[in-house]
């Protein structure tokens, strides 16, 4: 049994670290179509007219909202008082320095009344669908053009893979101020879900908020158990259990390689910024 490690979780343990999510405008630093950009926990976001895109060292997830409106009004939010600065290169004329920063970006009106709002809530990234009064929540479809398989699992999350990478939107949380709404995911195509809602006050805003998440495995064939995980300044993971895996991953300079009885205690590293194998930085 191999453990899922969320990045959203483990950076929730290690609030003290966590820098928070910020988005600046697009100024010649990444490619021309992207509008704007954000550094999210071992991952960089960008922000086109048409889509959203999560990228990781080994894989990108592609989300857009199909069926709205084609190139909705795009705009950040919340200005902070963060600036970023960009020294690539020996060309001064290259550089771009004293980038605002932004805790919000809004695609306005994706479908009629519907706002996208991503934001960044202790290293994870969140998005709400604000919906206006009055307006309609059933068209409302996303995208994920890259995916090699979408499922729900019985906790209600979105499962999307992209090739070996899992990412993870938790089952929505749907408000009227105060009150929860009742609701979930459906698959309405290949790569396509929709949301269903109970009954609700039309006359009133309404929120569905998602919580995107990334991770990796850890573990053999056998029982896999993590009992505490911690993060250190540069992002890296570090994760303490027990074990009944013969096969358990250890490189070749681990100072222990074997299963001591019917149960071990292990340690390990990781690095979420490598892809596969390499991304086991130590383990024992």
């Amino acid at each position: 049994m191999r453990l899922f490690l969320q990045t959203a979780v483990l950076a929730s343990l290690a609030s003290a670290t966590v820098i928070p999510l910020t988005f600046e405008p697009n100024t010649g630093q990444t490619a021309k179509q992207v509008r704007y950009l954000g550094h999210a926990p071992q991952a960089t976001l960008w922000f086109t007219d048409t889509e959203v895109v999560l990228g990781l060292k080994n894989a990108n997830l592609r989300m857009r909202f199909a069926g709205g409106k084609p190139s909705p009004k795009l705009e950040a939010e919340d200005p902070t008082p963060g600036r970023s600065n960009y020294f690539v290169g020996k060309d001064p004329g290259r550089w771009r320095m004293d980038v605002p920063q932004f805790g919000k970006i809004r695609y306005r009106d994706v479908y009629p009344g519907v706002d996208a709002v991503f934001y960044g809530n202790a290293g994870s990234l969140e998005y709400d669908l604000v919906i206006a009064p009055e307006a309609e929540t059933s068209g409302i479809r996303l995208d994920f053009s890259n995916a090699s398989h979408i499922s729900i699992n019985p906790e209600g999350d979105l499962i999307v893979n992209v090739g070996s990478t899992e990412f993870r939107q938790h089952k929505p949380r749907i408000y009227q101020g105060d009150q929860t709404i009742a609701g979930s995911y459906f698959l309405a195509g290949k790569k396509r879900v929709g949301f269903k809602l109970a009954a609700y006050d039309h006359s009133r805003p309404l929120v569905i908020d998602p919580i995107l998440t990334y991770g990796t495995y850890l573990g053999g064939l056998g029982g896999d158990f993590a009992y505490q995980i911690t993060s250190d300044l540069q992002g890296n993971l570090y994760v303490v259990g027990a074990t009944t895996s013969v096969n358990f991953p250890t490189p070749a300079t681990a100072y222990n390689h074997l299963l001591d009885g019917s149960q071990d205690a292990f340690v390990a590293k990781i690095n979420p910024a490598a892809s596969a194998g390499a991304s086991l930085v130590w383990s024992t």
